[in-house]
């Protein structure tokens, strides 16, 4: 849409929310079928495009011409706006050879949006790039930024793929968990985190026409999640509404260290333990502590990992019709646990510990 003209998005939103009254209302509701309005509420403006005074100049023309058209439309919401440009640290780091104004220009521009803007980020996880650190500091200054121009503007993940255009493995479904992780620990400034793409036509995997980024894979007679898809279906059926501080140690000194985020009940009865070890060669072995937080009892353990070869996994071959469940989630129950216990974590492996708190 940073192609259409301002007058145009205006009548988009005549014609999602406008009644018989309006031009585009009737449209839908007689020529289209459609009589109850579309319940559409968000909008991108561009796709990783340039940032420049082109997409600079489109964006508020358009939304200027959509806010506008909002105050005539009866029962129509004020919408809420994206930046459709893939923004990284070098264009927000001042004295980086690609450092670019527009993004404070674009921060201090719309204030005036209040909270109904945000900005698209595009991440990798196909290709090893799992860099926790060079995440958590591209927050961390895009956090000091919006700070700085008393903005309200936040983070969209709306695509998360790879570069890597031939493998749908675990490599991606453990980069999307410790994606995951980082932004549930800045969800004050992260809105969305999604991936790309949702459904996918199985092609084969091969270099010709992959079909990589599928979180679900069809072919004529079935269709089955990929590893993507079974780490977001773990995610899912342990969410809790809370962040709260986690402290996972190496049972062996200078060992590696995975990833931990928590998430408590709004009673602080139940707590999950979300861990990502993206260690590619070595088992991990590592203890919890629950400071604070009473005695636990751990009331179930799941893991995502390679089913065929647990121990040395193929980072790159993932779930096929043939073998729909090669990466798939494991459940064990492990009923005694006290801070001592040790927890052997299997390479490129996601696993989540469920805890009651007495």
């Amino acid at each position: 849409n940073n192609l259409e003209w301002a007058s145009d998005m205006g009548d988009f939103v005549e014609y999602c929310w406008g009644d018989e009254t309006t031009h585009w209302g009737r449209i839908r509701i007689h020529e289209d079928k459609h009589p109850l309005p579309y319940n559409v509420s968000w909008i991108e403006i561009g796709n990783e495009q340039p940032l420049d005074y082109v997409l600079f100049d489109t964006f508020h023309s358009i939304t200027r011409a959509m806010d506008e058209r909002t105050r005539k439309v009866k029962g129509a919401p004020y919408f809420r706006y994206i930046i459709g440009h893939n923004l990284w640290i070098p264009e927000m780091s001042v004295g980086s050879p690609t450092y670019n104004p527009l993004v404070k220009q674009f921060l201090r521009s719309t204030n005036h949006l209040h909270d109904r803007v945000s900005w698209d980020w595009h991440l990798d996880t196909g290709c090893g790039n799992l860099d926790r650190p060079l995440l958590e500091s591209a927050f961390n200054l895009f956090r000091g930024l919006v700070m700085e121009t008393k903005s309200q503007m936040r983070v969209m993940v709306l695509e998360e793929n790879g570069a890597g255009t031939s493998n749908n493995g675990i490599w991606k479904a453990i980069g999307h968990a410790l994606y995951g992780n980082v932004m549930l620990r800045n969800a004050d400034l992260v809105l969305r985190h999604g991936y790309d793409n949702c459904l996918e036509f199985w092609q084969g995997m091969n270099s010709e026409d992959a079909g990589d980024q599928g979180q679900v894979f069809m072919t004529a007679d079935k269709s089955f999640g990929g590893p993507v898809w079974w780490a977001i279906y773990m995610s899912s059926q342990h969410q809790l509404p809370h962040v709260v501080e986690t402290d996972i140690h190496p049972a062996r000194k200078n060992s590696w260290t995975p990833d931990a985020t928590s998430l408590i009940s709004e009673d602080g009865k139940h707590l999950t333990v979300r861990i990502t070890n993206t260690n590619p060669v070595n088992e991990t072995k590592i203890r919890i502590s629950l400071h604070g937080r009473g005695r636990g009892t751990l009331t179930q353990m799941v893991a995502l990992y390679d089913n065929v070869n647990p121990s040395k996994p193929n980072s790159y071959e993932g779930n096929t019709p043939q073998n729909e469940n090669r990466i798939s989630p494991v459940t064990t129950y492990q009923p005694k646990w006290d801070p001592t216990t040790v927890f052997t974590l299997y390479p490129m492996s996601y696993t989540i510990l469920t805890f009651e708190i007495q």
